[in-house]
């Protein structure tokens, strides 16, 4: 029973994988033992060779001279000065400390 069920997988298989490969192309042949002419669906008939442009080699212009406008004039006027107020200082009156009399005290070091 095993060996039945492994010739129809093994049938079954060999049905599936393809033996040549896919052709994508329309073709109608005679069977006279002849080829017969048939167009490829994607040539080119004529090939095209684009060239780089032309480059032309001329004298420069002569000497050209840039003028240059005027400078324009322009005229600032100063911004306004705020009057500056200032408070006179206020005197404060000190009593001078006593200036002791007599020998200086040492500081000990």
């Amino acid at each position: 029973m095993k060996r039945k069920l492994a010739v129809c997988v093994a049938v079954l298989a060999s049905m599936v994988i393809p033996l040549t490969s896919a052709q994508a192309g329309v073709r109608i042949g005679i069977g006279v033992g002849v080829p017969a002419y048939y167009p490829y669906p994607y040539r080119y008939p004529y090939r095209v060779y684009v060239g780089p442009a032309p480059v032309y080699v001329v004298p420069g212009p002569g000497v050209v001279y840039v003028q240059q406008p005027p400078p324009a004039v322009v005229y600032v006027q100063p911004a306004p000065v705020a009057p500056q107020v200032y408070s006179a200082p206020v005197a404060v009156p000190v009593n001078p400390s006593p200036v002791p009399s007599g020998n200086p005290v040492p500081i000990a070091r």
